[in-house]
């Protein structure tokens, strides 16, 4: 499960830019553990990420949006940053553009975990095992106490646009 930010260069600008940022979790490197040990590879923190993102009328579980609503979040900020990036995209060097847009991929990441401790613990009720555990007095660990997820999101600048 990803987002992608594309940033094209209008046909009249001569400089030859197409750069993305990815934001997500790549499936390839995701995986799920549990006890600190990486226990089933067939289940990872991408498919778990998709979940969340769409929800699950199978397993009677509602959407709780991420990465959508990190960028709903924020859009103001991001068009903002994206705006303010076009004198460098127009004028500057090929490694002001990286630094410019690998930076604003670190804060959009930092966006998205944060996520997870203020605006989601808000947004979102208790799934119904949490809901199970405190009635019966215990404490279940959900992926936002581990932290797995939270981690597992990043973002990153593709200078080629290519993943």
């Amino acid at each position: 499960m990803s987002i992608k930010i594309t940033v094209t260069k209008p046909e009249r600008v001569k400089k030859n830019f197409k750069g993305c940022i990815y934001f997500g979790i790549p499936k390839s490197t995701s995986s799920n553990t549990k006890n600190g040990k990486n226990d089933r590879k067939e289940f990872t923190n991408a498919d778990i990420l998709f979940i969340l993102e769409r929800g699950s009328p199978a397993k009677n579980l509602p959407p709780r949006p991420v990465l959508s609503s990190v960028i709903k979040l924020h859009a103001k900020e991001l068009n903002e940053a994206l705006y303010r990036s076009l004198p460098v995209v127009f004028g500057g060097t090929d490694d002001e553009i990286d630094k410019y847009f690998e930076a604003l991929a670190l804060k959009i990441q930092g966006w998205a975990q944060m996520f997870f401790v203020r605006e989601g613990q808000q947004l979102w009720i208790p799934s119904q095992r949490v809901l199970r555990a405190e009635k019966k007095g215990k404490k279940a660990n959900t992926l936002i106490d581990t932290s797995s997820l939270r981690q597992s999101i990043i973002a990153f600048y593709s200078k080629d646009g290519e993943s």
